[in-house]
């Protein structure tokens, strides 16, 4: 494993057969959707072809000479993590599904909103929105919520699902 400098101090790491073709070119740090703990942690680098300018990421770089589709997903969710082993065929939904808890959560887990004065449960799945509850607004309904959506992204996303981590004395 070896490691290309970006901007902003960060590096990408990558397997040691990428690392003199990826050299060739200056990387960035880049990308990632603004309200998400992974905001901004992928490495790319910008293309000029016929006088237009595209972003290229690096993790797509890496696929396309291991004949993975456009759109890898990253196994651990760390976008500057480009070792071959840490990159997996997805579909766009898989690829949804493996995202990270929005920073901007206000109940700390992932499928949990407020409404109400109660908690409730809801998950996306091939863009539609599947409801799986309401809850009392307390701590322990709030658990429960989390619970309902860890059951649901369990049935739907398998290995690509995103768990809540729930405290082990509430469980």
């Amino acid at each position: 494993m070896k490691q290309i400098p970006l901007t902003k101090g960060k590096e990408a790491w990558v397997d040691d057969e990428d690392y003199d073709f990826l050299m060739q070119w200056k990387w960035h740090l880049t990308g990632g959707n603004r309200n998400s703990k992974s905001a901004g942690k992928y490495a790319g680098r910008w293309d000029w072809t016929h006088g237009n300018r595209k972003r290229i990421y690096m993790h797509n770089v890496i696929a396309s000479r291991i004949n993975l589709p456009s759109s890898p997903d990253h196994r651990d969710r760390d976008g500057l993590n480009n070792q071959r082993c840490n990159l997996r065929d997805a579909t766009n939904s898989q690829n949804l599904a493996n995202r990270a808890l929005f920073e901007t959560s206000t109940s700390g887990f992932k499928g949990v909103t407020e409404h109400r004065g109660k908690w409730q449960s809801q998950i996306m799945v091939h863009r539609q929105t599947h409801y799986l509850g309401r809850f009392p607004g307390t701590e322990a309904g709030k658990i429960a919520a989390a619970r309902a959506y860890n059951k649901a992204a369990r049935e739907h996303f398998g290995e690509f699902a995103v768990l809540n981590s729930i405290p082990q004395e509430i469980s």
